[in-house]
């Protein structure tokens, strides 16, 4: 195997592979790295003996980074950093491996979008709602529809109004429109002037 000196560096830079292998160990052992020890070496996730001691091995067994648009992933999230579990990923790819990833019906959320047509927050949005999975799919998107609060109202408007003394009607239209649940509940109403 060849020997690398000062992080496999060219035009003074190290390389992106020796970042990559530097960082993966990092990650793995160095509990400095706090934000994501906790995540890799805190969860027991290893390098595995080829790749802890020798870059050579590593860049052997990965090969250079095939674009810039490729980062160090694994496959399975749980599993450790080896040859069998590693590959160059995009950054879409790796979303799609994310221990984060929800899935509903077997598919994460960009893939329902990808596949409906259905931009990924209104798919999450929809289904945090507690809508079916069919009705997220079926019921068509209003164009121009308001952007949506994040808050999700899941109680009883009819309690919520006799509370508030804000007719319920009110309340699930000011919610609709996006308003806050602090907003809905202390806004009083306006009083409509008649004209007699």
């Amino acid at each position: 195997m060849p020997k690398f000196k000062h992080g496999d560096a060219a035009d003074g830079k190290t390389s992106v592979e020796w970042n990559a292998w530097s960082g993966m160990k990092g990650r793995c052992y160095n509990r400095n790295y706090e934000k994501v020890w906790k995540h890799y070496g805190g969860r027991g996730i290893k390098v595995c003996d080829r790749w802890l001691h020798s870059y050579a091995a590593f860049l052997e067994d990965m090969g250079r980074r095939p674009s810039d648009g490729h980062s160090l992933d694994r496959i399975d999230n749980d599993g450790d950093y080896c040859p069998e579990n590693c590959r160059w990923a995009t950054k879409k790819e790796q979303a799609m491996n994310r221990r984060s990833g929800v899935l509903i019906g077997g598919k994460t959320y960009a893939q329902w979008s990808k596949e409906t047509g259905i931009r990924e927050d209104t798919f999450a949005a929809r289904i945090n709602r507690g809508w079916t999975l069919e009705r997220t799919i079926k019921q068509p998107v209003r164009k121009g529809a308001p952007k949506r609060s994040t808050d999700v109202f899941t109680g009883d408007y009819e309690r919520w109004s006799c509370e508030t003394g804000i007719p319920k009607q009110i309340l699930s239209k000011r919610m609709r429109r996006g308003w806050s649940i602090e907003r809905a509940g202390n806004t009083p109403v306006r009083a409509i002037a008649s004209t007699a």
